[in-house]
């Protein structure tokens, strides 16, 4: 297969591309300018974009220290991801309509005014500490670093966290890499023609959007009807079956990068079952959370969770998979931008390997932390805030005269 080259290697060239098919000869004629460093001509419109990398780092980052802070409830911050395929498809549909990437994104503050008003006048306000079996106000509040602190000593809450981490790591590597990389799997066997316009990828994008709505909601409720089945065999049912969902995730997004020079149809269902697998356990961590952590901590690990998952996991797994993709490229042709791209995807499906270890790392301490916090007792002696002199301080119960 000859290798379509793509990128000027001067400072000031012009390229010509021609490309032929069964009955159709097209020529495009592209120019680009470069200062010092060799230009950039992305067969997608953009490619590994390393500054627009650069922008949805900060800008995830950004989200998920705004959003992890305030401890929303696990059910929203789920709900988000299983609901984001929607975005390629709407984003996707939006720059083709308007021929510009910007409208994609212009679109989205009128759907979140809708979002706001509907949690405004839709939503009702749950009565806090419905379904616990002992009421809140009977235990202590403690400090954050007190909360910190216990938390760090929750084996079953760190190991989940770190799983679900794995998670983030793979759906953000997915959902930036995945469309562009089909795109550029459909230019190498033949299937599409190569293309240098803004949007280039936006069947890819409708496809694998349709494949992550139908997956994310398939998916949660095969993970819930699993998980409730085996709770009346183990009671550590919760942590292996998102294990369970984490090690058959990974074959199947291994065999779909594989696959995809070579059966289109065999990669989108492959990609279907591999994120079938791997939205079983969204619902189920944020479950664990719950059980394993006492009412008083639940606001701060929630906010913990949701920090360390998207910051380690989604936030910079893009940019990293677009790295290793540059430093595995040898030439600038498009089939090298393809197959350092299929290489460096692989990633993915080591990551979810690991991810599953953490999950079954997590089966082992499962009961015990659940136990603790089912049972949980203040001790005399811990620190409580109380008022000194217009300020706070922290001192032992006993030493509180009641």
């Amino acid at each position: 297969m000859s290798e379509v080259m793509l990128r000027p290697t001067t400072t000031t060239t012009t390229t010509t591309t021609t490309t032929t098919s069964t009955n159709t000869t097209s020529t495009t004629s592209t120019t680009s300018t470069s200062t010092n460093t060799t230009s950039t001509v992305k067969a997608e419109g953009g490619g590994h974009g390393r500054d627009s990398l650069w922008f949805r780092f900060w800008f995830r980052l950004r989200w998920c220290l705004y959003n992890g802070f305030r401890g929303r409830q696990a059910v929203f911050s789920r709900s988000r991801d299983q609901l984001s395929g929607l975005g390629y498809i709407a984003g996707s549909q939006v720059g083709k309509l308007a021929a510009d990437w910007h409208w994609a994104l212009r679109v989205t503050p009128g759907l979140g005014l809708i979002a706001v008003l509907l949690l405004l006048f839709v939503v009702q306000e749950p009565r806090r500490g419905a379904i616990e079996a002992r009421p809140e106000h009977h235990l202590t509040q403690t400090s954050w670093l007190s909360d910190l602190l216990a938390l760090s000593k929750n084996y079953s809450f760190v190991l989940s966290t770190f799983g679900f981490t794995a998670v983030a790591f793979v759906t953000g590597s997915l959902a930036l890499w995945a469309p562009t990389f089909l795109y550029r799997a459909a230019v190498v066997t033949g299937e599409r023609a190569p293309c240098v316009e803004d949007n280039c990828a936006a069947t890819e994008s409708l496809i694998f959007g349709a494949i992550t709505c139908i997956t994310g909601f398939l998916g949660v409720a095969m993970g819930v009807a699993v998980s409730r089945k085996l709770r009346t065999r183990t009671p550590r049912a919760d942590p292996l079956v998102c294990a369970s969902g984490l090690l058959l995730s990974a074959p199947f997004l291994y065999l779909a990068i594989v696959f995809a020079q070579t059966s289109t149809i065999a990669t989108y269902t492959f990609i279907f079952l591999g994120e079938l697998f791997l939205s079983m356990n969204w619902a189920i961590v944020a479950d664990i959370l719950l059980y394993v952590v006492v009412p008083t901590r639940r606001s701060t690990a929630e906010a913990l969770q949701i920090v360390i998952s998207h910051l380690l996991g989604d936030a910079g797994s893009p940019y990293l998979i677009g790295v290793v993709s540059d430093s595995l490229r040898r030439t600038d042709s498009f089939l090298w931008e393809f197959r350092s791209l299929q290489l460096s995807l692989l990633l993915c499906s080591f990551v979810a390997v690991i991810g599953g270890g953490f999950f079954l790392a997590t089966a082992l301490f499962i009961e015990t932390d659940r136990q603790r916090a089912e049972n949980y007792v203040p001790t005399d002696d811990e620190p409580i805030v109380v008022p000194k002199s217009g300020r706070s301080t922290r001192v032992p119960v006993s030493s509180v005269l009641i």
